[in-house]
């Protein structure tokens, strides 16, 4: 291609770009893929239930009748419901931020919530090891599927909103 207008100047210039530099690459960009906006979502109601759950468990502990039912028992009910219901609040608005973050193109929010959603399966699976309760199991499904979701077929998505091009 010639150009008349600047002769002494490369054929790729002005306004072709260089094939493969970030930000000036000729590939449109990827869309978002559907599956990792399915997992956010599946993470986003998780949380949900989870802060549910967590604001229940804290409000339980300050009840003086559902206090009185279990100490009999000898347990310190009211400290786990507090422990347990503040974890839970805090658990899911991390993982609730880190898929907004995920949602919006960070790679490093994906691997963050990969790591939070790890930590949740090593916890109530070893809940369900140690008291046999499998109740547990819906929670472990839950956190797979929307890892799954999410990191199925978008590395070329992240690559592309990091700036390294499209890599298929």
């Amino acid at each position: 291609m010639s150009n008349p207008q600047y002769p002494d100047q490369p054929e790729h210039y002005p306004g072709q770009g260089y094939p493969g530099y970030a930000g000036h690459d000729e590939r449109p960009a990827p869309p978002r893929p559907g599956t990792l906006l399915a997992g956010c979502i599946l993470t986003w109601v998780g949380s949900a239930a989870g802060l549910l759950a967590g604001v229940v468990f804290l409000a339980m502990s300050g009840s003086d009748e559902f206090n009185d039912a279990f100490d009999a028992a000898g347990a310190d009910v009211e400290t786990f419901l507090k422990v347990l219901g503040g974890a839970l609040v805090v658990w899911s608005l991390l993982a609730a931020v880190l898929a907004v973050f995920t949602v919006m193109g960070n790679r490093w929010a994906a691997i963050a919530l990969a790591v939070v959603g790890g930590s949740y399966i090593a916890l109530v699976g070893y809940g369900i090891v140690t008291s046999g309760d499998v109740s547990g199991l819906i929670g472990i499904a839950w956190v797979l599927v929307s890892l799954a979701l999410i990191f199925s077929g978008s590395k070329a998505w992240f690559d592309h909103n990091r700036g390294k091009g499209v890599s298929y």
